[in-house]
């Protein structure tokens, strides 16, 4: 099964470029629905799993609003 079938595409893509970004489009849409239904129990958002992911990494150093913003 490749990129056609998973979006229906009947016509064949203008050029390999193409048809590898549409891909890269489907995909992190697939793994933004895939996360968002893993820290759904959990009833975070994915920007919150990043900030503690960004904390966890800069523990047991302190984290400034500064570089958190920076790192998100």
């Amino acid at each position: 099964m490749g990129i056609e079938q998973d979006i229906q595409q009947q016509k064949k893509f203008h050029s390999a470029t193409s048809k590898a970004a549409i891909n890269v489009i489907y995909t992190a849409s697939w793994l933004v629905g895939l996360t968002n239904s893993a820290l759904k129990p959990y009833k975070i958002s994915m920007q919150q799993f990043n900030l503690m992911r960004i904390l966890n990494g800069q523990h047991p150093k302190a984290a400034s609003v500064k570089l958190l913003t920076e790192r998100m």
